[in-house]
């Protein structure tokens, strides 16, 4: 192999002569393709931190490519790429070239950025689990709506089957067949057609096109997810289930030994029976759920037959493993009474707690409080459900507050709730009060146009 020149004079792809560099120890991005550079390189000595891939200072300024063989690519020049005929984005990647990256062709609008030219992507595509027949490459930009995603317009490399009127991405072909997200605790299918299964993904909670690709739930027969959703960054694990059976693990935190008698996890050396009115304790407010830590005045509850360990019901049904929406691992159950604070509402925990067996996850904490919500969440302080979203800057609706994570919103409102909010109990028992409070909104807690709206509890 003919070794790289030291130095290039007149390179097509700078303004500037490139000197050659041996291996870097840091990756960095090639100034002309965008793709980083793990090897040798050319770099400017003139401008900071540009660097070259060595085959993109060698590409010629004029050639026929095969995805595009009827007229010649030429490097586009700064006076061709503002013309406002012109494509100002790659045909296959979209990727929109900055000064002097991309080929274009004079006669049409076609334009190539560099990285496709040197990896073009294939003219035929043979994928049996997308579609029964070869797939050909569209040369042409066209739009369409891709029969795997649903998603319609202008979208980079699209590819055709003429004999069935098959459609689609090239990115979308080839998805997993099988997955798990983290907003759901099974097993997802994929298949082209939905037909009248459930129609809201379950991810955006928009709807779902029964004509197009999804993923649904075999064992929830009305969970769907569009295929985009689905492969969001914040839901998927990146593992392909596909020939691995389910687990069908056993989540459940106690043994039912008798009628209205269990062996809970945490407590496992007496059993616990469920009291439905609460009249044995209903007087002694220092009291509290073990798991929770809220008191127990209020509801029904497992009270252990020989010592004072108490559990709301719904605190003793928590699953042993749950997913949550912000992070792609499971999460495990633990009775741990070191105290910490919970990483999303950041309230002190000194009561169960989901815990992720990854160390240094941010969210490696998370109270039962905050684990036990879900979507669509339904609350009392407004007429919609809420679902999770990264908070943005938006101010809780209640304290007025900005949570730096996650919250509860209502895009169609506008309405936002903090997890600290959400968490608050619905009735509790005040010292000063012999009657129990309740938790109500003192105001219009529509949306952000509420003036005044707040949490206040009455009697």
């Amino acid at each position: 192999m003919k070794p790289s020149p030291p130095a290039i004079e007149h390179p097509m792809c700078h303004d500037h002569s490139l000197v050659f560099l041996k291996k870097r120890e840091v990756e960095v991005p090639c100034e002309a393709c965008k793709k980083s550079i793990d090897g040798p390189s050319y770099s400017c000595l003139e401008c900071i931190h540009v660097y070259f891939h060595l085959d993109c200072v060698h590409l010629s300024k004029e050639m026929y490519h095969p995805c595009h063989p009827s007229y010649p690519l030429e490097v586009a020049e700064e006076s061709e790429k503002n013309n406002q005929d012109a494509e100002k984005s790659c045909h296959f990647c979209a990727f929109q070239p900055e000064k002097k990256v991309c080929y274009h062709c004079y006669v049409c609008t076609f334009t190539m950025c560099f990285g496709c030219i040197k990896n073009p992507p294939p003219l035929v595509i043979e994928n049996t689990k997308t579609h029964k027949h070869p797939l050909r490459l569209l040369l042409s930009r066209i739009a369409f709506t891709c029969k795997v995603c649903g998603i319609e317009g202008y979208r980079s490399k699209p590819y055709i089957c003429v004999k069935c009127d098959f459609l689609v991405h090239g990115d979308c072909i080839g998805l997993p067949r099988v997955i798990n997200i983290n907003r759901h605790d099974h097993q997802i299918s994929f298949t082209q057609h939905l037909g009248r299964r459930g129609t809201q993904c379950g991810f955006c909670w928009r709807d779902v096109s029964q004509y197009h690709g999804a993923y649904f739930c075999s064992v929830c027969p009305n969970y769907t997810v569009h295929s985009l959703c689905a492969f969001n960054d914040n839901a998927w694990d990146g593992v392909d289930l596909e020939g691995i059976p389910e687990r069908s693990e056993d989540i459940s935190p106690f043994k039912v030994v008798g009628h209205n008698l269990i062996h809970h996890f945490s407590h496992n050396k007496h059993t616990l029976r469920l009291l439905k009115d609460n009249v044995d304790i209903q007087d002694d407010e220092c009291i509290r759920c073990e798991a929770c830590i809220h008191p127990v005045q209020v509801g029904q509850i497992y009270s252990c037959t020989e010592c004072c360990f108490v559990l709301h019901e719904k605190c003793a049904n928590l699953p042993m493993m749950k997913r949550f929406p912000f992070d792609r691992a499971p999460y495990m159950l633990e009775c741990d009474r070191s105290a910490t604070y919970c990483k999303l509402c950041g309230m002190l925990c000194a009561g169960f707690r989901y815990t992720s067996e990854r160390d240094m996850l941010r969210y490696h904490y998370i109270d039962v409080n905050c684990g036990s919500l879900f979507e669509p969440f339904s609350h009392n302080a407004h007429s919609h459900t809420l679902y999770f979203v990264i908070s943005e800057n938006n101010y809780c609706d209640a304290c007025k507050r900005v949570p730096h994570d996650y919250m509860l919103r209502c895009d169609k409102c506008d309405f936002d709730l903090c997890l600290y909010c959400v968490t608050l109990p619905e009735k509790i028992w005040h010292m000063c009060d012999e009657h129990p409070l309740t938790l109500s909104c003192d105001g219009n807690m529509s949306g952000k146009t509420g003036a005044g709206a707040t949490f206040v509890r009455v009697n």
